[in-house]
């Protein structure tokens, strides 16, 4: 094999399609020859794996988006994985255009439908959604806080993309996500953590406080203890919780979604208060 293919092998898993393969300048029978000898295993129609690849879940999808065509792209909980927002989902997600005839089916989930060019991006040699149209797909709203809070995305970037895919199956869904996140600023979730406070009965705070540039939403400034509530997908404030800690300060930062769980909230800062650390 030729150096091309055997990058080709190195770049994709172990995974090569058979127009890859002609592009590298090999013929249809030194393909044939390969997959006769064993050295390469045939995968899918036109789709082979070397046969000391280990097929692994990156080669499966692999198969799964090559098979279904030049335009497929790998969708949902798979382009989420993708990205490295999520763990491995039990199966392929593969997204293909609505007039797209599909004759081999591996183990995979198909959607159809009609994506934007602006909508696809290319990972290491394989075409998946782009990350806010995947972020939209998904319509989880724990998907959409880590992937802000990692700054893989921006609200206008998801903004920008439902606008581009407004008449999408799940559009209103993905809007209604989109609407709350808009809603959840940092004054919400400080309103929402003096209530599970006062609802707690917890007591000896004193709310917004001005310390190393950026206010306190609460703080037990005896105890110097500081309470920080990012409200949704806040990413501000890191250079303040460092000058606390280097101050000496104990530093609770919650997110959105830290407060719909006002139990777990009252337990850490109980926890604190006590001296067991946090």
């Amino acid at each position: 094999m030729g150096v091309n293919v055997n990058g080709i092998f190195a770049a994709q898993d172990g995974i090569i399609t058979r127009s890859q393969a002609f592009a590298a300048g090999l013929s249809r029978s030194a393909i044939s020859r390969r997959v006769t000898s064993q050295e390469w295993a045939r995968e899918a129609p036109c789709i082979y794996r070397r046969s000391d690849r280990r097929m692994t879940p990156h080669a499966e999808l692999r198969v799964a988006v090559y098979s279904a065509g030049d335009d497929a792209v790998a969708f949902g909980p798979s382009a989420a994985w993708w990205h490295g927002l999520t763990t491995e989902p039990e199966q392929a997600w593969v997204n293909i255009p609505v007039r797209c005839a599909l004759g081999f089916r591996p183990r995979r989930r198909v959607r159809r439908r009609d994506l934007r060019s602006d909508d696809v991006v290319s990972i290491n040699s394989l075409h998946v959604t782009s990350v806010p149209l995947t972020v939209l797909d998904s319509a989880d709203p724990h998907l959409l806080d880590h992937a802000l809070r990692s700054k893989r995305v921006s609200m206008r970037s998801l903004v920008d993309c439902h606008r581009r895919n407004s008449s999408r199956s799940g559009a209103p869904l993905a809007g209604r996500m989109l609407g709350e996140a808009a809603e959840r600023s940092r004054a919400a979730a400080g309103q929402r953590l003096v209530t599970i406070l006062r609802q707690a009965g917890i007591d000896g705070w004193t709310a917004h406080v001005r310390a190393f540039g950026d206010r306190l939403d609460v703080a037990f400034v005896d105890r110097r203890i500081a309470i920080i509530a990012d409200g949704w997908a806040s990413t501000s404030g890191i250079e303040q919780t460092n000058a606390l800690f280097d101050a000496g300060w104990t530093v609770i930062r919650l997110s959105w979604l830290d407060l719909q769980s006002p139990h777990r909230v009252v337990a850490d800062i109980r926890r604190a208060l006590a001296g067991q650390g946090f």
